[in-house]
């Protein structure tokens, strides 16, 4: 695919993550309900929360779980919108000296974009082999945005081609380093 053509397209694909990242932040993600059978007393609700990723980190920090919180912000919120500022800022110069350097770096953090669906698609895995009687999850619509912002960030990354001539004494070939 034509230079041109291949970053139009990565272009749109980091606008429309943009578009996927911030509902997938915000809104519901995932409720999580613990109502165990107990003998003689039947079903109780011990536990029904629906949450989104932002409400998570507010939750986890408000109740002292700090480096959970501080991940989960970082990996989930910080991480992402840095890739894709870093993405348009690295399309935007043509002629930045350390323009393949933070396009290489993208590339490395690319690598962490699914972290986070594929830690919730092992928490749900667990629970529907039936190993947690009484315990169920449910997937929102927060879930589906940020599995759409994972993957559309990871398309644009493995779209984009960025010229190692335009920056300064480098050769003259286009490199295109693995996003995942």
């Amino acid at each position: 695919m034509r230079p041109k053509i291949a970053n139009t397209l990565a272009l749109l694909l980091i606008l429309a993550s943009f578009a996927c990242l911030v509902p997938g932040l915000f809104r519901p993600a995932l409720t999580l309900d613990i109502s165990p059978v107990l003998p003689f007393l039947g079903k109780m609700a011990i536990y029904h929360q629906t949450r989104s990723i932002i409400g998570t980190v507010k939750n986890l920090y408000d109740t002292g779980n700090l480096l959970v919180a501080g991940l989960i912000l970082l990996f989930s919120v910080a991480v992402p919108f840095a890739k894709g500022l870093i993405l348009l800022y690295v399309m935007a110069l043509k002629r930045a000296p350390f323009r393949m350097r933070l396009f290489r770096f993208v590339s490395a953090i690319g690598k962490w974009s699914m972290a986070d669906v594929f830690v919730m698609g092992i928490f749900l895995a667990y629970l529907a082999t039936g190993a947690a009687t009484g315990v169920t999850a449910q997937l929102h619509e927060g879930f589906w945005f940020f599995l759409g912002y994972c993957l559309l960030s990871v398309a644009s990354a493995q779209l984009m081609q960025v010229d190692a001539s335009s920056a300064v004494g480098a050769s003259s070939t286009v490199a295109v380093p693995s996003a995942s």
